[in-house]
């Protein structure tokens, strides 16, 4: 942490961490950044909530810029009814028929706009990318964890 702090100009070692269903913002980014801190705004299903970060005053004034939390939700350790039906039934859970719908959550796009428009880290949540996403990442500027 004390190296990424450094690196990234941040003044007091805090980190606003992101958080699903609303509470992490952009407003709440650009307050982390303005105190010098970092802020990670969770961009699971929230395609429309990565571009307001770039565009914010601290943010184009070269405060520590904000940082994109991405879910990737492509794996193939997905659980299959047939897969967990002895655990459900410990604890008398009923299974909805058929496999669960896989959903990228705009993944690619969400890469895309991070190339176009680079944040100083990224992270992933339910997940590792391929190699390749994360050499794009890199490439672009960004710190991957």
């Amino acid at each position: 942490m004390r190296t990424l702090a450094k690196d990234l100009n941040l003044t007091i070692p805090v980190i606003a961490a992101p958080m699903a269903g609303g509470t992490s913002t952009p407003a709440l980014v650009a307050a982390a950044a303005r105190v010098g801190g970092l802020g990670f705004l969770a961009a699971g299903y929230r395609h429309r909530k990565l571009s307001p970060i770039r565009s914010r005053p601290c943010a184009q004034r070269g405060c520590p810029s904000a940082s994109t939390t991405l879910h990737q939700t492509r794996s193939p350790s997905t659980p299959t009814p047939s897969t967990i039906q002895a655990e459900a039934d410990r604890y008398s859970i009923t299974l909805s028929d058929g496999d669960p719908v896989e959903d990228d959550d705009h993944f690619e796009d969400k890469i895309n706009l991070l190339l176009a428009n680079p944040v100083p880290v990224v992270s992933f949540t339910f997940g590792i990318p391929d190699r390749a996403v994360i050499r794009a990442l890199h490439t672009a500027g960004a710190f991957v964890c």
